[in-house]
């Protein structure tokens, strides 16, 4: 994707990262989101609240995607993952 990055894909980074707060606020899940400017990508991922990070358990990831933004296809996993991350709700 070229530079200035569109006003849809911003909003949509915007809902994602916005979604993460909201659907960890609710207790189920803890969900990461992430913008990495230097790839122009977006990386999410969710595990259970209960979720171990003590590195001795291997976490289950209940959800992930990854998304570079210079991609084909760039704004579907947008989408997708907006629609993956309803489920999370």
């Amino acid at each position: 994707m070229t530079l200035p990055i569109p006003a849809t894909i911003i909003e949509k980074i915007g809902h994602i990262t916005t979604m993460a707060v909201e659907i960890t606020s609710a207790g189920k899940y803890h969900v990461f989101a992430s913008w990495s400017g230097h790839v122009n990508g977006v990386s999410v991922y969710a595990h259970r609240s209960d979720a171990d990070y003590s590195g001795l358990v291997k976490r289950e990831t209940v959800f992930s995607a990854h998304i570079g933004l210079d991609r084909d296809g760039a704004e579907q996993q947008l989408d997708d993952t907006i629609k993956n991350m309803e489920c999370l709700r």
